[in-house]
């Protein structure tokens, strides 16, 4: 007999399973869609994210982070030149949950610039917005 075996899906990150997607590529398509209920979900999935952050992230530091990107970063080039920001953002996170949500933000960021399309850029951008708005709406 044959034994029937459920084959186990698989995401680049665990945060984005939170999102219905599997590749970080999904994450950045689903979010430059002009699907209104797309990015709805999203939204209300990035509050719900927050939520969990709220005692181990710091507004402050996520502050720290937008204003680079709002500052100095105008193409994927910018981008890559302000990764290891990313990467000691993350390194100062003491939490597991806030480190995989960092993690996420910075991989994120790479696959931008991996897939080179710069409005890509601007979606990205307002992603990180979302994430300080709702950071302050829901934990201040």
């Amino acid at each position: 007999m044959k034994e029937n075996i459920k084959k186990e899906e698989t995401y680049e990150h665990p945060i984005l399973k939170g999102y219905n997607v599997r590749t970080f590529e999904e994450f950045l398509n689903d979010l430059a869609s002009d699907d209104a209920l797309k990015i709805l979900n999203i939204s209300e999935k990035t509050s719900e994210i927050i939520k969990d952050m709220c005692k181990f992230i710091k507004y402050t530091q996520l502050r720290t982070i937008h204003n680079e990107l709002i500052k100095g970063v105008e193409n994927t080039a910018d981008l890559s030149r302000i990764m290891h920001k990313f990467a000691y953002f993350q390194a100062r996170q003491e939490n597991a949950n806030a480190k995989k949500f960092v993690e996420f933000i910075r991989l994120l960021a790479k696959a931008v610039i991996k897939q080179e399309e710069e409005n890509l850029l601007n979606v990205y951008k307002d992603y990180l917005d979302s994430i300080v708005a709702y950071h302050k709406l829901n934990c201040n």
